[in-house]
């Protein structure tokens, strides 16, 4: 009794837990998404000019709503990529950025990818400011390390795989 309890919730979770439109944006289908063009503006840069945040955002009732950002590296790499479905002002966004002062910012709710030296080491959802639904973290060579699906925070499964694809269980020292 307590296995076919056990399952329903796994089932019911993973059935409310389906974000498919959301898990298919991407900045490069994000015009086709919203079904309008997206303007492009270098937000913040360092000193040498090169571009530290650029937003992807249309006018709505004369503010800027933003619908994507991307953040770079004093390199020109880029490390951060915020994806909004419904898209967030630019108040929410200078918000998040006067918390850090300077420092990664807090992430508004939507879908984000974070890269090291130019490649994707994770991304996910945040929804009301929790980790949300799968969430994927990558090897250098951009094969899946691990993969961790949340409830609003809550950790429900975890995944590890070697670097060879395998799946394998984490064992805690002690």
């Amino acid at each position: 009794m307590k296995i076919h309890i056990t399952i329903l919730f796994i089932l019911i979770f993973t059935i409310s837990c389906t974000t498919e439109p959301e898990s298919e944006l991407s900045v490069n289908n994000l015009n086709t998404v919203i079904n309008e063009d997206l303007q492009e503006e270098v937000k913040l840069t360092y000193e040498d000019g090169s571009p530290k945040l650029i937003m992807f955002f249309q006018m709505v009732d004369n503010q800027k709503r933003i619908y994507s950002i991307k953040m770079y590296d004093q390199d020109t790499k880029q490390y951060f990529e915020g994806i909004y479905k419904y898209g967030i002002t630019e108040h929410t966004l200078d918000n998040a950025f006067a918390s850090a002062k300077n420092e990664e910012p807090s992430i508004p709710d939507g879908i984000y990818k974070r890269y090291y030296s130019g490649k994707l080491d994770s991304e996910g959802l945040i929804e009301n400011n929790k980790e949300h639904g799968l969430h994927t973290y990558y090897y250098s060579d951009q094969k899946v390390y691990k993969q961790i699906t949340y409830h609003y925070g809550q950790i429900v499964d975890k995944k590890f795989y070697d670097i060879n694809g395998k799946e394998y269980e984490e064992v805690l020292p002690g």
